[in-house]
């Protein structure tokens, strides 16, 4: 009888787990189909530290007594180029080498890129059973894995079926990136005044929340696996330089001149010895008109000497000026 009762237990968990609805992710770019009962809940971070931004990353979690299953999703604010179908395979390459174990690469659809491990990790305390880029229509791309614990990754057979079934229910969401030339409002923790810094064309952003700071992060969409291109605005009262964590044997530090809220500047640039060409960028100081004791800390970097001009002319564009109306926070109010 014992015996009867926890197999009906086993099997009736089976059937909630497979029993599937729809939720969003990263803020509705995505929708994907999970086992009822999974809930959005972001990595845990230090209090030191911001969550990411929804619109970056989404984390979903379902829970089943001891076992778990976990769906992470991450905006790369990458789009397709001419080379993509080349591209997306070596990126799972390097996905799978971070898992210490090969993938088997397929498609589903026009849209989704899989990899499957030959082996799931059993190592790990979350184990990687699909992990997926997803073309989106509008040309972007996001990343998608599905991992489960120890005690899930029990009925391998099982975790593989559904995380094929998940993977494969990956679909377009309502909100498209908001990519036009103009203005970006920044909440400067005023609510009086915002910062708005003016972007080129096939520009973003979104906002990391602390618990008394923000992190804006403006960033270029541009093609896949090509390097990256951002800004980060931190507003709050404790900052720190990032220069100043690296280990003075390899650090190689200067300063240069650059014009922020509408004066010169003294930034310091800086890099390693082995950064091959790349040099960060970063300043702290006081925001203009709003109280002494919230500060902004604005870093970036690039890989050549033009790179790094860009850069700097975005950043220059920064005023502190009245809030707009209706303006909202992160991409939730860039983004339509």
């Amino acid at each position: 009888m014992r015996h009867i009762l926890v197999t009906l237990i086993f099997l009736t968990s089976f059937a909630s787990a497979d029993d599937l609805e729809s939720l969003d992710l990263l803020n509705n770019r995505l929708s994907i189909s999970v086992p009822k009962g999974t809930k959005n809940e972001a990595r845990g971070q230090s209090i030191m530290a911001a969550h990411e931004a929804n619109e970056s990353e989404t984390r979903l979690v379902f829970e089943d007594g001891e076992k778990k299953l976990v769906v992470m999703a991450w905006e790369l604010f990458r789009r397709a180029g001419a080379n993509y179908k080349e591209e997306v395979p070596q990126a799972l390459k390097h996905w799978s080498e971070s898992e210490s174990t090969p993938f088997k690469v397929s498609t589903i659809g026009e849209r989704i890129t899989l990899g499957i491990p030959d082996e799931p990790n059993t190592d790990d305390d979350a184990i990687l059973y699909s992990a997926a880029f997803f073309h989106h229509e509008d040309g972007t791309i996001q990343r998608v894995a599905v991992y489960f614990n120890p005690e899930f990754h029990k009925t391998p057979d099982h975790c593989a079926d559904l995380a094929k079934k998940i993977v494969g229910s990956i679909k377009a969401g309502k909100r498209s990136l908001d990519l036009k030339a103009g203005d970006r409002h920044l909440d400067v923790l005023n609510e009086g005044f915002q910062m708005t810094v003016s972007v080129p064309e096939g520009w973003t952003y979104t906002t990391q929340k602390g618990v008394d700071f923000l992190v804006h992060n403006l960033e270029k969409v541009s093609d896949f696996g090509s390097p990256s291109a951002s800004i980060g605005v931190y507003i709050g009262g404790h900052p720190g330089y990032h220069h100043s964590r690296i280990d003075e044997d390899t650090l190689i530090k200067g300063t240069r001149k650059a014009a922020l809220f509408g004066e010169p500047r003294e930034w310091f640039e800086y890099s390693t010895k082995d950064s091959e060409g790349w040099k960060g960028l970063e300043i702290i100081t006081g925001i203009p008109g709003i109280d002494d004791y919230w500060k902004t800390h604005i870093f970036t970097g690039g890989a050549d000497e033009k790179q790094r001009d860009q850069l700097l002319k975005i950043i220059s564009t920064a005023k502190i000026e009245k809030r707009a109306e209706q303006v909202g926070g992160g991409n939730g109010g860039q983004d339509r």
